[in-house]
């Protein structure tokens, strides 16, 4: 998930998240990144809980109403 923000950070775009999550019994997640030219890469996954604290960092946003995630955060200076 590390490989994962960093690709963010250079530049790639979220395509497809996927969450499976049983309490108590199972996670996973799935996140698929995109280039900028329009060239996916293979599936980031992880059966680690702990591993989703990293999407507290990647931006959100909607634009005309559609949901977007939009980079990678790392620090947050204040409260905007």
């Amino acid at each position: 998930m590390l490989l994962m923000a960093w690709r963010i950070i250079q530049g790639m775009s979220v395509k497809n998240v996927e969450i499976n999550y049983t309490r108590e019994r199972s996670f996973e997640a799935s996140v698929v990144l995109e280039s900028p030219h329009g060239v996916p890469d293979p599936p980031y996954k992880t059966t680690r809980i702990h591993d989703f604290a990293l999407f507290r960092h990647v931006g959100i946003i909607e634009i005309s109403g559609r949901p977007f995630f939009d980079g990678f955060y790392p620090l947050r200076i204040g409260d905007t």
